[in-house]
């Protein structure tokens, strides 16, 4: 069965970038789709929430800025989260894979792309696609090149160790809290200072760092696509008072929390 890219979701936005075309949409909490398949080989990640793709025999889990590619005509189901999920599929065409020459073995079999190398990257593809202008197009088609040629690029240093990952979803469960770094350690069944050691190696941050970023990930999606009150989002995304919130968020962004959701904000 063929669905379109945004079965059982709400399209926010449409975005032709060069020969990419882009799809935002929204999914309602728990949303499942059925087993299916696409005509072109594609890119996923979700803006806020998160998602479960279920191909082969292996099932593939993302948290926001996790992304999954796939080859054209693979089927596959899905599964949303418990909590409303944006999404952004990169439609990639036959005619643009054969004019990415060895790079589009990324492509080949459905994978998650290693997170500390294209995350960043495809956060700022979910800033940029808000803008929806003739600049924004081009910076877009640019990201998503640029995502394509560091996934595809040999990594040449140690591969992380496996418990890195039970950290890191430590850190994204439990962000709103005040955990200590022993418990992230504790999480992952290792000592400390190994985990310091990961996170400085793997991720480029200290766990506190890492903690602040999704802190502040959390923060901006309930900023775009909610109402509530700023010092609501902050006290929920784990910061002690608005000021704090407003303070770390402008060292982190440059812009006020009020100013980031005003520049964002998905309309309805």
């Amino acid at each position: 069965m063929y669905l379109s890219p945004t079965t059982h979701g709400e399209r926010i936005r449409r975005c032709e970038a060069g020969r990419f075309v882009l799809y935002e949409s929204t999914y309602a909490p728990a949303t499942s789709l059925p087993r299916h398949y696409h005509e072109v080989a594609a890119m996923m990640f979700a803006t806020r929430g998160s998602f479960a793709e279920n191909v082969g025999q292996r099932t593939l889990e993302c948290s926001a800025f996790d992304v999954l590619v796939r080859p054209a005509g693979e089927g596959h189901s899905n599964r949303y989260g418990d909590r409303a999920t944006s999404c952004v599929i990169v439609n990639v065409p036959k005619d643009q894979l054969e004019w990415l020459g060895s790079a589009a073995r990324i492509f080949d079999a459905p994978s998650t792309l290693s997170r500390p190398r294209v995350a960043p990257i495809a956060h700022r593809i979910g800033e940029e696609l808000a803008f929806d202008d003739d600049a924004a197009h081009v910076i877009v088609e640019g990201l998503v090149l640029e995502m394509i040629g560091t996934a595809s690029r040999p990594v040449n240093c140690i591969r992380p160790p496996s418990w890195l990952a039970l950290a890191r979803d430590f850190i994204h469960e439990h962000a709103a809290e005040r955990v200590t770094l022993r418990e992230i350690a504790g999480a992952a069944n290792v000592h400390a200072a190994s985990i310091v050691r990961a996170f400085r190696t793997h991720l480029h941050c200290s766990p506190g760092e890492y903690m602040r970023r999704v802190r502040i990930d959390n923060a901006k999606s309930e900023l775009t696509s909610s109402d509530r009150a700023i010092t609501e989002i902050a006290l929920d995304a784990g910061f002690y008072d608005q000021s704090h919130f407003a303070n770390t968020f402008r060292r982190a962004t440059g812009m006020t929390p009020r100013e980031w959701r005003n520049a964002f904000r998905v309309q309805h």
